[in-house]
């Protein structure tokens, strides 16, 4: 009776299980409810989602009763055959059977790099605040993603954006064009197995008319697939991502896709265990497509954040390529008995240097080469890696360059063991500044899968390689060609050992005697004494370049400048003999009504032995409320998720306040949408408004952080060693509220004087550490005045 499977991707709600299995809505919570092993599901705001095909798996064995059977079915027949039967006629309620990986190519490749600079610049310019309003730009530029998204991967949907774009006009319509926007774009996430989100999060923007929204679509549409690694670098940065949430840099992505993949022959399967942007695997794909015709590849990738996923499955889809994204874990090594997943490829840019906090023992016996050192899980990572390699199969790794040279005992073991068992094929030493989030030098490790002899191992030190462009370094694709070739060289003439004369000298080898009489050491510099290409070595080796640079920056600390000029309007509105009257619609209210504040969890709810490392939810610090947001770093405290749920009262959700009640009592922080159901510590106090519709979280930050409300707060401290405001005194604070309009018209301009205070500090920056350069080169002959 199975005549074709559902798509095995696609995400349900409990409605939608209940109309495809013909039952009312109720009898689907009971499945849930009294059967143990019914699907569990995953959630995004409010509601759940089902894998539709491990409902129907389950529904397999779910015999339809006889009273309840529809002309058609036969004794026997199961809630399963009924599914499938409706899916088969197309009653998929979000076209569970569409084709959702055949490659649309909507958008255009021939768009000049020029062409499509200036629409980029259109968009990040006035029309952004435009289309904002008192919005994030994150959320601005997240509807930029979904646009090129539809766009490029979703003709149909596209179509009906653009119908109503054109047909439209008036605010009410700006805001349905937006929810349009939003739900096609989570419609096809979800046809990818994808929790939706982009809804939530664009509907938030504020466009000023109806115009500018349609003129922004209308920019959107002369964008190339190309452009959403532009944008989705904006917007990593705009939103605040941790240094190993940022996507992998371009050229370094050419150059691991390139170096794995440099014989494809044989390759059916290519896995990212922490895809980040799906850049790896988008590269990846089309090697092999480009090579070899339309692939028949299976593509798996993984990341621990639903976030993370949505953007590279948007991306992955602009690409056309067939991909399978599924929710990982920190540590997949963990509870991964019984994993069947291998692959021919493996593409990995891994955290660097995070791992476990609790001071437990690694389990020995799955751990081939040696149990990792606790807190550290690099090396947890490698293993992982090899062990999910088929056999012949190769895998490159972004690794940092302490887990070539670190003296930990356990690491010098393993690295030996790796070596020993012929699993490490060569190192490559990448360039400085080439990954714009962190100044770890990083080296890129090309794996096999264990040959079980004592082979050698290549090394190439490109340190000095690469130009500097737009303020990060880039490896040229003559770079790129210097590289590959010496990898291809060294498998024909596998064994010998040699430096290379056409590269500067930047490759040598080392067997495995040398490398355990060298500490093991995985470093490229232990073994080849690359020189250093002057030319090259930093921005200001060219002072064009670095001016250019600065000049930029200058430019942009102009516009902010003029935006803040436009402002001047206002003083004819200045009522210097107002006193403490308020404008008619104003009002002064205590910040208890506006607000229900909520302390912290206690101590004894939130033990020191409950918080570890490698949990699910981040716990939030008074450390980490910086300027206005939360920065929890790159190694947060966590807690799991089910001790997360019990502290359900007190968790984040995005647009709450959060501030310090007790110790140096600073500024406040809003809640983004990446930090909803965070668990904040005892020592803070959570406010979340009552009526949202009335208050602007952007507003009463910038109430809260004014001098002299920070100055009540101070004096109402109790006065102790340790100074403490209680939620209730707080809630005692007057706060002045303006119609929400003019609320909101006010976080726009305070949004104003903040852009000109980043760039600002950003030119002041830019500027001494340019001085500082030229100052070398001047002073050492290198630069001459002419």
């Amino acid at each position: 009776m199975r005549t074709r499977p559902p798509t095995p991707r696609q995400l349900v709600t409990r409605a939608e299980i209940a109309s495809l299995a013909g039952v009312r809505r109720p009898a689907v919570t009971n499945w849930q409810r009294r059967y143990p092993d019914f699907p569990r599901p995953d959630r995004s705001g409010d509601t759940e989602y089902f894998r539709l095909a491990d409902v129907v798996a389950w529904l397999d064995s779910r015999s339809i009763p006889p009273k309840s059977r529809i002309a058609g079915e036969s004794a026997g027949a199961t809630y399963g055959d009924r599914v499938r039967h409706k899916l088969d006629m197309g009653a998929s309620p979000t076209h569970a059977t569409a084709d959702v990986f055949a490659s649309k190519g909507g958008v255009s490749a021939d768009v000049s790099d020029d062409a499509e600079q200036q629409v980029l610049d259109e968009l990040m310019g006035p029309l952004a605040r435009r289309v904002r309003g008192s919005g994030a730009m994150a959320d601005y530029l997240m509807l930029l993603l979904a646009l090129n998204f539809l766009q490029g991967g979703e003709s149909t949907l596209w179509s009906s954006v653009r119908q109503k774009a054109w047909y439209g006009s008036g605010q009410e319509e700006a805001k349905s064009l937006l929810q349009a926007i939003g739900h096609s774009a989570d419609e096809a996430l979800r046809r990818r197995g994808l929790l939706p989100g982009v809804h939530d999060a664009i509907t938030r923007l504020e466009p000023r008319t109806f115009e500018d929204l349609k003129r922004l679509i209308g920019s959107a549409e002369r964008l190339s697939a190309a452009a959403f690694g532009e944008l989705l670098e904006q917007y990593e940065e705009h939103i605040g991502l941790r240094s190993d949430e940022f996507s992998t840099p371009p050229t370094a992505v050419e150059l691991m896709v390139e170096l794995a993949l440099s014989d494809d022959s044989g390759v059916h399967a290519i896995y990212d265990p922490y895809a980040r942007g799906g850049e790896l695997l988008a590269a990846a794909a089309q090697k092999v497509r480009t090579e070899n015709g339309p692939p028949r590849v299976a593509v798996h990738g993984e990341n621990p954040r639903y976030e993370m996923l949505r953007l590279a499955g948007m991306n992955l889809a602009l690409q056309g390529v067939d991909t399978r994204l599924s929710r990982g874990s920190r540590a997949p090594w963990d509870g991964t008995e019984g994993r069947c997943l291998k692959a021919d490829v493996i593409l990995a840019n891994p955290p660097f240097n995070v791992g476990e906090s609790m001071a437990r023992e690694r389990g020995e016996g799955r751990w081939p080469y040696g149990a990792p050192p606790v807190g550290n899980d690099n090396f947890a990572w490698i293993q992982y890696v090899l062990s999910s390699l088929n056999e012949g199969g190769r895998a490159a790794v972004v690794m940092p360059n302490s887990a070539g040279t670190s003296a930990n005992q356990a690491e010098r073991t393993i690295r030996q063991n790796m070596v020993e068992s012929g699993a490490v094929e060569c190192v490559i030493a990448l360039p400085s500044q080439l990954f714009a989030t962190t100044s770890i030098p990083v080296c890129v490790w090309l794996l096999r899968h264990p040959t079980g002899s004592r082979e050698p191992v290549l090394f190439i030190n490109a340190r000095y390689l690469g130009t500097k462009k737009r303020g990060r370094r880039a490896l040229t694709e003559e770079d790129q060609h210097i590289i590959i070739d010496l990898l291809c060289a060294w498998r024909d003439r596998h064994g010998t050992r040699r430096t290379s004369g056409t590269a500067d000298g930047i490759s040598g080898s080392a067997d495995v005697d040398e490398l355990c009489a060298n500490g093991c050491s995985l470093d490229p510099a232990d073994y080849v004494k690359a020189k250093r290409r002057v030319d090259r070595e930093t921005a200001v080796l060219d002072p064009v370049v670095a001016l250019d640079h600065l000049a930029e920056l200058a430019d942009q600390a102009r516009k902010t400048d003029q935006a803040v000029d436009g402002l001047r309007h206002w003083s004819t509105g200045l009522d210097a003999d107002a006193g403490d009257a308020l404008p008619d619609g104003w009002v002064r209210v205590p910040l208890a009504s506006v607000c229900e504040i909520q302390a912290g969890p206690s101590y004894s709810r939130l033990r020191a032995d409950q918080r570890m490392g490698d949990g699910e939810v981040p716990i939030v610090l008074p450390k980490h409320l910086r300027d206005g947001r939360i920065d929890v770093g790159d190694r947060p405290e966590t807690v799991s998720r089910e001790r997360a749920a019990e502290l359900k009262r007190f968790r984040l959700a995005m647009g709450d306040i959060v501030c310090v009640r007790s110790g140096s009592t600073g500024p406040s922080a809003l809640v983004a949408e990446e930090q909803e159901g965070w668990v904040p510590t005892t020592n803070l106090l959570r406010l979340r408004a009552r009526e949202p519709q009335a208050t602007d979280p952007a507003y009463l930050l910038g109430y809260l952080a004014l001098p002299r409300i920070m100055g009540w707060i101070k004096e109402h401290s109790a006065a102790t060693a340790v100074p403490s405001i209680s939620g209730q005194k707080l809630g005692q604070l007057a706060v002045v509220l303006p119609p929400i309009g003019e609320q909101r018209r006010i976080a726009a301009v305070l949004s104003t004087f903040d852009d000109q205070i980043s760039v600002h500090q950003r030119l002041v920056r830019k500027a001494a550490s340019t001085r500082t350069d030229i100052a070398e080169l001047l002073m050492s002959g290198t630069l001459s005045l002419g």
